[in-house]
């Protein structure tokens, strides 16, 4: 549990703030989808509409994912602050980690990976959701699209989820069990792009994180264990591809 002393946001608001993360999510990616797609017709010609198509549904698509870390990260930031009483540092955990304790918890992220890997071998699934190799295959811009993936998200999703939300939950009775639980939850709930397996998987991999916070006392470890996945995850991809490319 956290200091009682301490000026964190109760489970409620919390909860709440929720809310308010995934009408950012969703407003101010389409803004700024509308907005590219608006600045792309300047450059591309209405000769070209697959181009413009392209765009919309790729190149756009990233970039409004940036502009959304970056929005959900300053929302983190005015609630912090607006609370008052505890820096944004503390609130967040954004403290050092020893690197032995580091790869300690990459590794176990490396071992959910192979097993998630191997499950899906088992049931005759694919290892990369059809939904990453499409949009991995259509990319106009890979090194944007690996930025997206392996910056952008892991730093405001382990910020929101397992700094921020996390956080608190702990300051409530729902204890350290719950309080992970119930975030994973709400993490799985925002992948709704997969399928039912996939959002299992993502939920999975939420109670993970969820731990290596409460083990190691630092979202730090969260976001170099989310960042390591979707490196993993995008290098399948990739090596997909590659394979089903003519």
């Amino acid at each position: 549990m956290l200091s009682p002393t301490r000026q964190y946001w109760g489970p409620w608001p919390t909860l709440g703030f929720y809310a308010l993360f995934v009408f950012v999510f969703l407003t101010v990616g389409g803004i700024a989808l509308f907005a590219a797609v608006l600045g792309a017709t300047f450059f591309i010609a209405e000769s070209e509409p697959e181009r413009l198509v392209t765009y919309m549904r790729d190149g756009g698509t990233l970039w409004s994912l940036w502009i959304v870390a970056i929005a959900e990260c300053a929302v983190v930031y005015g609630l912090i602050k607006f609370r008052q009483g505890e820096t944004v540092r503390r609130y967040l955990a954004f403290h050092r980690i020893p690197a032995r304790t580091l790869i300690t918890w990459l590794g176990l992220a490396t071992l959910l990976i192979a097993v998630s890997d191997l499950t899906q071998l088992a049931l005759g699934r694919p290892i990369v959701p059809s939904v990453m190799v499409e949009q991995y295959l259509y990319a106009p811009n890979l090194p944007l699209l690996w930025s997206v993936a392996i910056v952008a998200a892991p730093l405001w999703e382990e910020i929101v989820f397992r700094g921020f939300l996390l956080t608190g939950f702990l300051n409530s009775r729902l204890g350290t069990t719950g309080s992970v639980l119930l975030t994973a939850v709400l993490f799985a709930m925002l992948h709704g792009q997969y399928d039912l397996y996939g959002v299992a998987s993502v939920f999975t991999t939420g109670l993970l994180l969820g731990m290596a916070r409460i083990r190691t006392g630092s979202v730090v470890t969260c976001i170099a264990m989310h960042a390591f996945g979707n490196l993993i995850a995008t290098l399948e991809t990739a090596v997909v591809v590659s394979r089903t490319s003519p």
